[in-house]
């Protein structure tokens, strides 16, 4: 796993455990320099799973979680363990 790659994967599952108001502020706190990056990358994948206004209105919460991580699992810099987090944060957003 190349750095980038690591980092990534590993901010993406400190951003998943923070509470939604520190989110950002946790992932600065340990990643430092790259943080700024690191979140832009997050905020991109989290715009690329975020189902359109057609799945919101013809797919269960089910399917669009499905749908994120068959996106999420083609980024081959992802770890599992990342794309599960990321997923399980949005999904709970969709709520």
């Amino acid at each position: 796993m190349s750095g980038m790659t690591s980092a990534l994967s590993n901010a993406i599952t400190i951003y998943a455990r923070a509470s939604v108001a520190r989110r950002p502020e946790a992932v600065r706190a340990e990643l430092g320099t790259q943080a700024d990056e690191l979140l832009a990358k997050i905020n991109q994948l989290r715009a690329e799973i975020e189902p359109t206004e057609q799945e919101w209105k013809s797919d269960s919460l089910s399917q669009m979680t499905e749908r994120a991580t068959e996106r999420l699992r083609a980024h081959p810099e992802l770890t599992e363990e990342a794309v599960r987090a990321l997923v399980g944060v949005c999904s709970y957003a969709w709520r």
